[in-house]
């Protein structure tokens, strides 16, 4: 092993150049190993074991999960990661004594399809990280995004591009433009839908008491 390349089952081992490895890097001869790949994602690793190395298509191939055993085993979940988005990696576990099976061959299309939607993900939801905000702040947001569109600003959320809902995400925080009033209704059931439903996990766990809608008082007495 070179020294120089600090590699090892306790050290990290950046690429040489963006998008290749040498076909002498260790990473090739360690097939069937447990490691950590560390992408160019924020925040973002991967701990499985290492399936295949590929330095003709620069790519990685990891498998999460056991070996397979028998036809009855449960299906693996593969991932594909261009050597263009590895930082680093580190050796969890060394490879097994007997050889992994080969690499089946699929088609690169699907491999790299698999990829860019697996990128694509990790992108979106790095997006949808508030920053600053509270966990309770996430979950807000999170609730909205799951049927309408959704970003943040700042510590703000904004809601069908328009509609903002300030801190501390109450009914009472909602700020719609006058053109948008119509809105107003469907994004204030959501919001509320949210709050009863905070509330009522947090009773049954004994929490704290979450802002609650005031009720408007009745005409007429």
């Amino acid at each position: 092993m070179d020294p120089k390349r600090g590699t090892g089952p306790n050290k990290q081992s950046p690429a040489s150049k963006p998008g290749t490895l040498p076909e002498s890097d260790p990473i090739f001869k360690v097939v069937g190993a447990r490691v950590r790949i560390t992408t160019t994602l924020p925040n973002h690793t991967l701990e499985a074991t290492l399936f295949a190395a590929c330095s003709v298509t620069n790519l990685l191939a990891l498998r999460e999960g056991p070996p397979p055993s028998g036809p009855a085993s449960p299906p693996s979940t593969f991932h594909v990661v261009p050597l263009s988005q590895v930082a680093g990696w580190k050796i969890l576990s060394p490879p097994p004594q007997e050889a992994e099976p080969e690499l089946p061959r699929l088609g690169m299309e699907a491999f790299r399809a698999r990829e860019e939607k697996a990128v694509r993900e990790a992108q979106r939801k790095e997006a949808n990280r508030g920053r600053g905000v509270s966990a309770e702040a996430q979950e807000v947001f999170d609730h909205f995004e799951k049927t309408l569109p959704t970003r943040w600003d700042g510590p703000n959320i904004i809601v069908n591009d328009s509609i903002r809902v300030e801190p501390p995400y109450t009914v009472e925080s909602l700020r719609v433009p006058k053109n948008k009033q119509g809105q107003m209704m469907q994004i204030k059931k959501v919001l509320e839908g949210f709050w009863t439903k905070k509330k009522s996990q947090q009773g049954q766990a004994g929490g704290r008491t979450v802002p609650a809608t005031p009720v408007p008082p009745r005409k007429g007495g």
